[in-house]
């Protein structure tokens, strides 16, 4: 009887063993494929600040250009008469 039992707990051992031994390979495999994943993520996100940056440098020198015509307008408007006239 104790042979028997013996045998049963030894093979319930080993495969409590086999399915923890592919539980660790599965987390390993889960593990690196995630490791892939945020190292892509991260390319990408320095490839967005590139580009974000190579974006902002032409629309700020819009924006400058923009401000100093209304300046020089303001400017002009005072200079030549503050007043227009209406059309009728």
């Amino acid at each position: 009887m104790t042979d028997i039992n013996q045998i049963l707990f030894a093979a319930l051992l080993l495969t409590v063993s086999f399915f923890f031994a592919s539980l660790i390979f599965f987390l390993f495999s889960l593990y690196q494929d995630i490791k892939n994943l945020l190292s892509k993520t991260n390319s990408v996100l320095d490839d967005t600040k590139i580009i974000t940056n190579s974006i902002s440098g032409p629309a700020s020198s819009a924006s400058e250009i923009i401000f100093a015509l209304k300046s020089a307008a303001a400017t002009l408007n005072l200079l030549f008469g503050g007043k227009r006239q209406k059309l009728k």
